[in-house]
């Protein structure tokens, strides 16, 4: 007796469940006096949102320069590996918000590598400063936030500082700010991929703004991100990150440094350990370290022709 109680309980459960999801095929939302209930997973559990809390948050980040701006609600990061989840970073977080500054489009352009890297660094510290400042207007509303740094410091033991505590570029994702293309980098319908992100995590239940249904990358129609890539480190297959890290991108950061510093080691004699110690390339991994961590490669941003607007 006490099995077939069970089994029916929860045959009812299953019904009910049901039943919510043919009233309520999609996330959906009401509003009353005291906030906006959204219906979610078919409808079987109400939420509670701060409509007004969402519009005054993208109002004053507005403010502050931001681009872009979307808000993902928690339970669309469900199959993010363990220990990357909101709530393994805070753990009354409701809602992931990310912002997108767009890059200029001068900097992917130019064939001086250092002004788009100066670029590069001022816009990652600008987009540092802005999470912060969201996060700061969020707590003196109440609810406790976190901001994502936007490289460095990261987890240099276990991560080996190629991995970040959270991905922006699945946050933007899960915000609708865009889709993640060919090249790996979120493509905006505005600015393709010259952007720069940034992630709040918070315990303010904000209303999550719908997914980008469309996928603006052009895909094998275009492929140009996968010719451009000096190092063959992209694929329609996805990215060889040991390539791109070692070879392209992070050629200047710590991969760059380690190996030169091996060089000088195995030197066969003193003079050309000198010559190493004093060349130009210890002058190069000197600056981009005192920048913070800047990129030796941009081509697979630059040859784009999403959201191009200038000429």
């Amino acid at each position: 007796m006490i099995y077939r109680g069970v089994l029916s309980l929860f045959d009812l459960w299953k019904e009910r469940d049901a039943f919510w999801k043919t009233v309520f095929p999609a996330p959906t939302e009401f509003n009353d006096d005291n906030g906006t209930y959204r219906f979610i997973s078919g409808g079987f559990r109400m939420k509670k949102v701060d409509a007004g809390l969402t519009e005054e948050l993208k109002r004053f980040a507005s403010v502050c320069g931001v681009d872009l701006i979307g808000v993902a609600a928690i339970e669309r990061f469900e199959g993010a590996p363990e220990g990357h989840k909101p709530r393994d970073i805070l753990s009354s977080a409701k809602s992931v918000v990310s912002i997108a500054l767009n890059a200029l489009e001068g900097t992917f352009s130019t064939p001086l590598l250092d002004v788009y890297q100066l670029s590069y660094a001022l816009l990652r510290n600008k987009t540092n400063e802005i999470s912060y400042n969201l996060a700061k207007f969020l707590e003196k509303k109440g609810y406790s936030s976190v901001m994502i740094p936007g490289t460095i410091p990261l987890d240099m033991i276990r991560g080996k500082g190629l991995f970040g505590a959270f991905s922006h570029r699945h946050a933007a994702q899960a915000a609708g700010l865009g889709r993640i293309g060919i090249n790996q980098l979120l493509i905006t319908e505005a600015f393709g991929p010259r952007v720069w992100l940034g992630t709040i995590i918070t315990s303010a239940p904000l209303v999550p703004c719908p997914l980008s249904g469309e996928q603006f990358c052009l895909g094998e129609d275009c492929n140009r991100c996968l010719g451009a890539c000096p190092h063959g480190a992209l694929s329609m297959k996805g990215i060889d990150k040991k390539k791109c890290v070692e070879e392209g991108v992070h050629a200047q950061n710590l991969s760059g440094l380690l190996k030169h510093i091996n060089k000088i080691l195995v030197a066969e004699d003193l003079e050309k350990k000198k010559r190493l110690l004093w060349s130009a390339e210890t002058r190069v991994l000197y600056q981009s370290l005192v920048c913070g961590m800047i990129p030796a490669c941009k081509n697979c941003i630059s040859v784009c022709p999403v959201g191009r607007r200038c000429i």
